[in-house]
């Protein structure tokens, strides 16, 4: 999907910090209506049920964590999709620039290995081909793809223009999403592996992470994740935006 040309990073920028503020003033809504004593919330318990894998014992405790588990996801997805966009319009921007770079030519391998060649020519043939390209090079998700495009094409750090601290609480956000959909919140080696060094700098450094613990989505990790993501947003719009070509190869 191309990027409008009279767009900016800014642009995306301003579009995601609106997106993660929404997410937040939902949240506040909902649990402003779940605290209510005007509010039935019997109302909502076959709602409930069919959100979880048992019935509901606890209506009022288990709405408010329900709520703060989905605005936690909006915060990802918005941060996860202001990534592609930003970085897809700073690629298209600069194509032909990258092409040249020797960081940026490494991820056209695996763009290679998925090269269907019918449609590649009947898309040169029809346009020039670009396109095509950044679609395969630039994901649709994936913080660690979006980092390695950031690093080999751009030379920007993600780690170093956010800050440890915000860039490891984002990075462990990530991962307990994954694992909430992928092992129902429960720790196993292979995410303890991946977050051991984010751990102490997120809002989780309290939580266990022994095999079998369940990971928890608790308001101050909802907090803690929407302020790194929101200086995150800030901080990689403004280094991509200011991106200059270091001159011809």
């Amino acid at each position: 999907m191309a990027a409008t040309p009279r767009l900016s990073a800014h642009f995306y920028e301003q579009k995601c910090t609106q997106h993660l503020y929404r997410a937040r003033l939902s949240l506040r809504l909902a649990q402003d209506h779940i605290a209510s004593k005007s509010t039935h919330l019997s109302d909502y318990k076959e709602d409930v049920d069919k959100c979880r894998d048992s019935p509901s014992q606890h209506l009022k405790p288990e709405l408010a964590s329900l709520a703060v588990k989905t605005h936690f996801l909006l915060l990802k997805v918005n941060f996860e999709f202001f990534l592609n966009r930003v970085i897809y319009w700073a690629c298209d921007l600069h194509f032909a620039h990258l092409v040249n770079e020797k960081g940026f030519r490494k991820l056209l391998t695996d763009f290679k290995k998925t090269l269907a060649i019918q449609d590649f020519v009947t898309e040169i043939a029809q346009n020039s081909g670009k396109e095509y390209v950044l679609d395969k090079v630039v994901p649709p998700q994936g913080l660690n793809r979006f980092e390695l495009i950031l690093e080999s094409g751009f030379g920007i750090s993600m780690a170093d223009v956010v800050g440890e601290n915000d860039h490891g609480q984002i990075c462990f956000a990530f991962e307990v999403r994954h694992l909430i959909e992928h092992r129902n919140g429960k720790v196993d080696a292979q995410f303890k592996e991946k977050v051991g060094r984010y751990w102490t700098k997120s809002s989780w450094r309290d939580a266990s992470l022994n095999k079998g613990d369940e990971i928890e989505i608790r308001q101050v990790d909802f907090d803690a994740t929407f302020a790194a993501m929101l200086h995150g947003v800030h901080t990689i719009a403004e280094s991509v935006g200011r991106y200059e070509p270091k001159g011809p190869h």
